[in-house]
């Protein structure tokens, strides 16, 4: 509320004037407290309104870029995979195809298999699985 006895004060300490208690200047404090008051309520409930929307708005932009996410994140595995399926049968039938010319050809002594083969589809199944635990911790936290 307003200290009407502190307004009249303050005008008779600066301005040397004496305001009676029904003047009607005091009429405008109060009306202007009465507006004041009013505008106050509208604009918090015109900000709340506002944040709500914006908060929806932002939630909706939050469910789509998780779903997004998801996609990317499962075609990513998926083309992982592949890569990785496709590199070891590629490996593994260049170790096939390299053990059967061993055994066709008579002259040479056989060897006991060539370990290079064996590291690298060691090191693409590795690296496929280590590929597939990061994109699954980035995507599904």
């Amino acid at each position: 509320m307003i200290d009407f006895d502190e307004i009249r004060r303050e005008v008779a300490m600066e301005q040397n004037a004496l305001i009676g208690k029904e003047d009607p200047i005091l009429m405008a404090a109060t009306i202007n407290r009465v507006m004041f008051e009013h505008y106050l309520k509208a604009s918090t409930e015109e900000f709340v309104k506002l944040l709500a929307e914006h908060r929806k708005e932002a939630d909706a932009a939050n469910k789509q870029a998780l779903e997004n996410s998801k996609i990317v994140a499962g075609r990513l595995i998926t083309e992982a995979s592949e890569y990785v399926a496709k590199e070891w049968k590629q490996v593994m039938k260049e170790a096939v195809d390299e053990k059967r010319e061993r055994q066709i050809r008579v002259e040479e002594p056989e060897r006991k298999g060539d370990p290079r083969y064996l590291v690298a589809a060691t090191g693409y199944f590795l690296a496929a699985t280590l590929m597939v635990a990061a994109v699954y911790l980035y995507a599904f936290p």
